[in-house]
């Protein structure tokens, strides 16, 4: 239970960390076009988290590489921002659950999708009651 619970303070502190970090680095990108701003910051911070909630960084590492070539595909075919996001946090679940975690590859695509509809349904309310 303890390397689950070390996890999950990861992947904590990653968040927090990267919510302080947004509002310089939307500074620092000012000059660079929308659609490669979003982009490089999603890939970025795709495979910055892998890399820090990795039990063994070279295990880390290999999954944060990983996860920007795959990244990297998705942001070339992605038709809008919208997807682009949504396929970049989809690898990016993918790839911890099958491979930071050993999950099986069907279950870890079941999890993964689950997580990121869970997410999104709340996001969705939390925006309509907040623009209302």
């Amino acid at each position: 239970m303890t390397a689950r619970r070390d996890g999950f303070v990861a992947s904590l502190s990653f968040a927090a960390f990267a919510g302080l970090l947004t509002v310089p680095a939307w500074m620092a990108a000012e000059g660079v076009p929308g659609r490669a701003s979003l982009s490089i910051g999603c890939l970025a911070l795709g495979a910055a988290y892998l890399f820090a909630v990795a039990s063994q960084r070279s295990r880390g590492l290999r999954v944060g590489l990983g996860a920007l070539a795959l990244g990297g595909v998705v942001a070339l075919v992605a038709p809008g921002p919208t997807a682009l996001v949504l396929g970049v946090v989809f690898v990016t679940g993918v790839l911890r659950s099958g491979f930071l975690y050993r999950t099986r590859p069907v279950r870890a695509l079941v999890i993964e999708t689950v997580l990121l509809s869970v997410g999104l349904t709340l996001a969705g309310a939390l925006y309509a009651g907040h623009s209302a």
